[in-house]
């Protein structure tokens, strides 16, 4: 099964394509129409015009799909995460978190700053899910830094945890200088400079990866710190090496930490997929074979010459 769906703004009308296996079209839902959703939305008193983004959509079958939905609370002025699993009868709430990486007051939002908070989920085998919320990422002078890795199943229920040690990587002191917030009045500069001082430190996680029941966690290393940002920290960064943890989420194991040589478009089927410019300057698709000792396999010396 594969979902198409616009781009941009999330509107009343948005909608989805689904796909079967051999690319054929099998129906155009408007999201915002579906009954189930419509009864969430009116149970959380979410109105249609607070629906930041409605994104992320995985169909599991032809009657089932995951997708994320984010939202404002008038009442809190904070944005919310939804992780929802809805079918043709029933639909279940699997996770209900405030957004990472965002500031919200009654005049001022900003969305996506990375380095502040991610939010990252992929559908595993067997119908369960796994997600990181690096708001709960945690800092302690004794017990050092982790992140926590979650396995629900579709109706909510966690399935286990598993905790993960990384090292922490500090903003710079002089935030004034490192961010590029020009363009921003003075009570918004002073926002989000109080904003990455509370934070102290980079969110553990960039992006997560799933390779059937394998997750690869990108962390934000030393190599990450960029030469210039700009509130939302997607400027240049200095290196395009990445790290990434390895987790079997068959049997809830960290395998291992490995470098990638760049931070990767997607991962599957035991090769890593990127897209960067040729010499020339066009764009081009690169495959990377992954070494089988990334999965917790046995190394196999012909591994690179194996299809």
């Amino acid at each position: 099964m594969a979902i198409t769906e616009p781009r941009g703004t999330v509107t009343r009308n948005i909608f989805y394509n689904l796909f079967g296996p051999d690319y054929k079209l099998i129906e155009k839902k408007r999201f915002l129409n579906k009954p189930r959703l419509q009864d969430y939305l009116e149970g959380k008193k979410i109105k249609i015009k607070n629906i930041r983004n409605l994104t992320r959509a995985i169909p599991i079958s032809g009657t089932e799909i995951i997708y994320r939905l984010i939202y404002e609370n008038e009442e809190e002025t904070a944005s919310y995460t939804s992780l929802i699993y809805e079918s043709d009868d029933t639909l279940f709430e699997i996770v209900n978190v405030k957004t990472p990486g965002t500031i919200t007051t009654p005049n001022f939002r900003l969305f996506a700053a990375q380095a502040l908070g991610t939010f990252y989920w992929e559908l595993l085998p067997n119908k369960r899910v796994a997600y990181i919320n690096s708001d709960e990422d945690k800092h302690d002078d004794v017990f050092g830094s982790s992140y926590t890795v979650h396995v629900c199943y579709l109706d909510g229920r966690e399935e286990y945890q598993i905790t993960q040690k990384f090292n922490p990587i500090e903003f710079p002191e002089d935030l004034v200088n490192f961010l590029d917030i020009s363009e921003y009045t003075r009570p918004q500069k002073s926002l989000l400079i109080n904003a990455y001082k509370d934070k102290k430190y980079y969110a553990s996680m960039k992006r997560m990866y799933c390779d059937l029941q394998y997750i690869f966690v990108s962390i934000h290393t030393l190599n990450d710190l960029p030469l210039k940002q700009d509130a939302s920290f997607n400027e240049t960064i200095a290196s395009w090496e990445t790290q990434l943890d390895v987790f079997d989420l068959n049997i809830g194991k960290y395998i291992g930490s490995f470098k990638f040589p760049s931070e990767m478009y997607e991962i599957e089927g035991g090769y890593a997929f990127n897209v960067d410019l040729d010499k020339y300057g066009f764009m081009e698709i690169r495959k990377y074979k992954i070494n089988p000792i990334v999965y917790g396999l046995p190394e196999d010396p012909d591994w690179k010459t194996k299809k």
